[in-house]
Parts: structure tokens; C-alpha cells; sequence
């Protein structure tokens, strides 16, 4: 159940410090908005889009931050501990809100206590795609193929930890398979 209020909790994608805000936010200083990732990924892309949109909206200019580490539990502290106060936002997924406190002994953060949604800025899915070399263009072949070569195969996500990760490890326990995450 918790994990299923946590994963609710942060569909939204984007949320602040706390609810505290001067009466006068935004214009006492610039915003930061953290994306818990490294320059150039998803999440980053996402929250630079968003950082233009809202600071042509509301007359504030918005910094973008990269504090990538530890499966976006870096950044997410940061902003945890951050003051409560409007002006340090936290671009993030997930990855780092559902996974990362429940599986790493660093991500010291609540995601229930030390944030509030804000508002979901993307949607995403997880495809299978595979080299045209590999005999598969079904799951059940992919599975078959797998399944035939134990050990053989790689797989990649977006880090150790991530939800990517996760997903990949649950398709392969689903399916009884040997592949290597990388």
C-alpha cells in the first residue's frame, strides 16, 4: 500500500521543497529547477522545455540544474533538504520517488513528508527494441530467443537503480531468463 500511495503521490513528475511560498514568490530571486539526472537525458530535456514555458509565464528566470547520482537520489536529497520556500523546484520520476528510498541506503529522503506535487509535465512508456539481427518481432519470440541462449544477451536501461533497471529485471524474473543489465 505504501508504495502505491508513493507512486501516486509523484505521478505529478514535478514537485517542490514544500507548499511554503512568500507572498511575493516568484519575484524575490531566480528559480532552480533540479532534474536528478545527467545533462542531455530525458528527464533533463523535459525540465529545460518546462523551465522556458514557465518562466515566460510567470516573469522569473529558471536555472536547470543537473545533480545526477545514485539513480537520481543525488539530486532528490538536495532538493529535500533545500529551503521550504518556492525556489528550489525538483524535476523528477519514478525512478527516483518510488525506487531509490525504497532500495538505497543514501536516498535519505520521504518522498511522502518531503514534497508535494506539483503537476505531471510527461508521460512516457517502456518499449522492447532489439538489434534486426536478433530472429525476434514478437515478445514471444524475444522470449523464445532468450531463452534458447541463456547468458548471451544484454540489456540496457538508464542506470543501476533505475526504474528501467527494475522493469528489466521484472521482465526477466517473469519469464524465467538469463540477461545481463548494463
Amino acid at each position: 500500500m505504501r508504495l502505491r500511495s508513493i507512486g501516486l503521490a509523484f505521478l505529478a513528475g514535478i514537485v517542490l521543497a514544500t507548499a511554503a511560498h512568500a507572498q511575493d514568490w516568484p519575484k524575490q530571486r531566480q528559480i532552480t529547477l533540479v532534474s536528478p539526472y545527467p545533462p542531455g537525458g530525458t528527464n533533463d530535456i523535459v525540465a529545460r522545455l518546462f523551465a522556458d514555458k514557465l518562466a515566460a509565464s510567470i516573469g522569473q528566470s529558471i536555472v536547470v540544474e543537473n545533480r545526477a547520482g545514485s539513480a537520481g537520489a543525488v539530486g532528490t536529497k538536495y532538493v529535500s533538504q533545500a529551503a521550504p520556500d518556492g525556489y528550489t523546484l525538483l524535476s523528477s520520476n519514478n525512478g527516483a520517488m518510488i525506487i531509490q528510498p525504497l532500495v538505497n541506503q543514501h536516498a535519505t529522503y520521504d518522498p511522502l513528508k518531503d514534497f508535494t506535487p506539483v503537476t505531471q509535465l510527461a508521460g512516457s512508456f517502456l518499449a522492447i527494441g532489439v538489434h534486426k539481427s536478433l530472429p525476434a518481432t514478437t515478445v514471444k519470440e524475444f522470449v523464445a530467443a532468450l531463452k534458447a541462449s541463456p547468458g548471451r544477451y544484454f540489456y540496457g536501461s538508464s542506470g543501476a537503480g533505475s526504474f528501467g533497471h527494475f522493469n528489466g529485471e521484472f521482465f526477466k524474473a517473469t519469464h524465467g531468463l538469463d540477461a545481463t543489465h548494463v
